[in-house]
């Protein structure tokens, strides 16, 4: 038991690609978990289409996830040729852009709502500094990750950091809606479904865009001979 936790320990923190996939993994069973709590709280009548367009979006951003840990976790466990191998990790890549695409529509929906309807997540309490510390903190992980990514990085790895940004978008977006219709009065000179509006739209276009670039790059690597062309060497810290 000590020497099983002791391993994983060690793993955990010499292997980069490892680290990035246990935390991928959390992340799977955090966004799920999310998703079912939408999902239970529209079955229970309230707003029904807010919650459950919102819980459809993180379903499927848990599911991009599944996917490409499911990949990685089969490289693992089968010796493949390299050319096969990488290829595999390209349809990946390239289906994982394909849910972020989907799941732009699903998005769409969640802006609509936002600025027609002015629905918004309710935070009882302070807890909405609680959902604000956790969004800023999804957020700022999401950036730092994407400063810190090299060429070395694998498609597994970029795959699972572009995951994280739409869902670190999507989080702000979600945020802000709730702390408008928290502290927000009619006597504002603003009005809230405008900024709603102008955010939606630009998180809107860069989860398109992501999703887009995935499934062009992923179908260009996966059409490629060389498979040194690649790149995304397995990534090994000195």
């Amino acid at each position: 038991m000590a020497d099983g936790k002791q391993k994983f320990t060690e793993r955990l923190k010499g292997d980069y690609e490892y680290r990035i996939a246990v935390s991928a993994l959390c992340s799977s069973a955090l966004t799920a978990a999310v998703g079912v709590y939408y999902l239970v709280l529209a079955l229970l009548g309230g707003s029904v289409v807010w919650y459950a367009t919102l819980a459809a979006y993180y379903f499927a951003l848990a599911l991009a996830r599944v996917a490409v840990l499911v990949s990685h976790r089969y490289a693992l466990s089968h010796e493949e040729e390299e050319g096969r191998r990488a290829r595999r990790e390209a349809a990946t890549y390239l289906g994982c852009g394909a849910i972020l695409e989907v799941a732009t529509l699903t998005l769409s929906g969640v802006i609509v709502l936002i600025v027609v309807n002015g629905a918004h997540a309710a935070y009882p309490g302070h807890l909405i500094f609680a959902a604000a510390f956790y969004a800023f903190f999804k957020a700022g992980m999401a950036v730092y990750n994407l400063v810190r990514a090299g060429k070395r990085d694998t498609l597994t790895v970029r795959a699972l950091r572009s995951v994280n940004i739409a869902d670190a978008l999507v989080s702000m977006l979600s945020l802000q809606a709730a702390l408008l219709a928290a502290f927000s009065t009619s006597a504002d000179a603003f009005d809230p479904n405008v900024f709603n509006a102008i955010t939606g739209g630009v998180v809107g276009v860069l989860v398109l865009a992501i999703g887009a670039y995935m499934i062009v790059r992923g179908a260009r690597l996966m059409g490629i001979k060389n498979t040194e062309n690649f790149g995304g060497q397995p990534y090994k810290e000195e």
